[in-house]
């Protein structure tokens, strides 16, 4: 999964698939409970709800690169 996140694989799965499970919000709380910034995370959620592809893809792209700004993540 690293690896694919690190290639934006996953990304394209979220977009493309309903990857809304309880595994996937646990992670997100995990990574979010040390993090002082809460955008992207708030961002990324929201984009797992939409159903309009377009809308989907730019909250999902925008809410990992907050993230991964949150986290430190050089991209």
């Amino acid at each position: 999964m690293w690896n694919a996140v690190k290639n934006d694989v996953a990304i394209t799965e979220c977009i493309e698939f309903d990857v809304r499970s309880s595994d996937l919000y646990e992670a997100l709380d995990f990574l979010q409970e040390g993090c002082p910034n809460k955008w992207g995370f708030a961002l990324f959620r929201e984009g797992l709800e939409l159903r309009d592809w377009n809308m989907r893809a730019e909250y999902l792209t925008n809410g990992l690169k907050y993230i991964k700004r949150h986290l430190g993540i050089q991209t």
